[in-house]
């Protein structure tokens, strides 16, 4: 599954413009908020979804709104300052996609 804020291009992530305005809103709202429960209110207030996708079997998944799990994963997720997570093995590395978001905002 792609993340929110990109496409897949072949290989490859790009930056999806609407998503990645979705995501920024995401962190700049957690920083000045600094409550999952009201953030998570605040963008459903706001009318934002999680992406649509289509499984490998060809199953829709429609946008939702978004739970405070999918919004972990969001602000727990180092694809959007251009990191790539490997699970297996728990190290992080630098990406060949495009980051969303400034070092200084995934910090904070």
């Amino acid at each position: 599954m792609v993340p929110l804020g990109y496409d897949a291009a072949g290989r490859k992530l790009e930056i999806n413009p609407d998503e990645a305005e979705t995501v920024q809103y995401i962190f700049k709202r957690y920083i000045e908020i600094g409550s999952m429960t009201t953030l998570m209110r605040d963008i459903q207030k706001k009318g934002l979804k999680t992406k649509s996708w289509v499984s490998a079997t060809g199953k829709y998944y429609e946008p939702k709104d978004f739970s405070k799990s999918s919004l972990y994963r969001i602000l727990g997720n180092p694809v959007y300052i251009g990191k790539i997570r490997h699970k297996a093995k728990g190290v992080v590395y630098d990406g060949q996609h495009q980051p969303i978001l400034d070092g200084e905002t995934w910090n904070k």
